[in-house]
C-alpha cells in the first residue's frame, strides 16, 4: 500500500467512528442514558456555563432528561473536516421527534456544530474518537409544537391575527386565500404560524 492510499483509508475509518459517536449520542438521548452519553466526550469537553468535565455534562444532561418522556433524532448531511491526525470538526443537521412533561409533543429541526478529538480509553490501550464540544442550534423557524394546538381554516377577511413569516411580523388581513392557521404553546409565547 501507498503511503497516501493509507492514510485515505485511514481518513476513511475515523469518518466512520465519528459517524458512529453521533449515532451513540442520538441512542443515549433516547434511552435517557447519562452514563453512556459520559462516555461520548472527552474529559475536559466544554459545556458553556454548565462548566467542563464529566459532572458538568451529568448535570446538565440530568437538567434535560428531567422532563423527557421520549425523544428519537435522525441525523443527515453528516460533514466532516480533520484539523489534525487527532483533531476534527463536523456539522450536522437532525430531526428531532421528542415529548417531554412540561410542553408535551414537538418537532424540531436541529443543526449541530462539533468538535472532535481523538482520546484514549479509560484503559489506556485503545483510543476513540470523543466529542470535545457539541453546539445544539435550533432554527426557530423550524420549531413547530404541536400539542396543544388548534388549526382553524379561514378565508380572505379574517379577524386581526398576528402572523409570523420568516421572522417579520405582518397583520392580517391580507388577500392571502384560504390559510390554515396554527396557534402553538411555545414556552410562555404564543406564536401563529402560517402552516399551508
Amino acid at each position: 500500500m501507498t503511503f497516501e492510499y493509507e492514510n485515505a483509508v485511514k481518513e476513511l475509518q475515523a469518518k466512520d467512528e465519528i459517524r458512529d459517536l453521533v449515532f451513540s449520542y442520538c441512542e443515549a438521548i433516547r434511552n435517557r442514558d447519562i452514563d453512556l452519553l459520559v462516555t461520548l466526550y472527552t474529559p475536559d469537553a466544554s459545556f458553556g456555563s454548565m462548566g467542563t468535565g464529566e459532572d458538568a455534562l451529568k448535570a446538565m444532561a440530568e437538567a434535560t432528561m428531567e422532563q423527557l418522556e421520549f425523544a428519537v433524532i435522525l441525523v443527515a448531511n453528516h460533514r466532516i473536516t480533520f484539523l489534525s491526525k487527532c483533531e476534527a470538526k463536523g456539522e450536522l443537521w437532525a430531526r428531532c421527534y421528542a415529548q417531554n412533561k412540561r410542553e408535551g409533543y414537538y418537532e424540531q429541526i436541529i443543526k449541530y456544530t462539533d468538535q472532535y478529538e481523538l482520546s484514549k480509553s479509560q484503559n489506556l490501550e485503545t483510543e476513540s474518537w470523543k466529542f470535545k464540544h457539541r453546539r445544539h442550534h435550533q432554527p426557530e423557524l423550524e420549531l413547530q409544537r404541536r400539542d396543544a394546538c388548534r388549526s382553524a381554516t379561514w378565508r380572505a377577511s379574517p379577524p386581526k391575527w398576528r402572523v409570523t413569516r420568516l421572522g417579520r411580523a405582518v397583520t392580517a388581513p391580507q388577500r392571502l386565500g384560504t390559510v390554515q392557521l396554527q396557534r402553538c404553546s411555545a414556552s410562555a409565547l404564543e406564536r401563529f404560524i402560517i402552516i399551508s
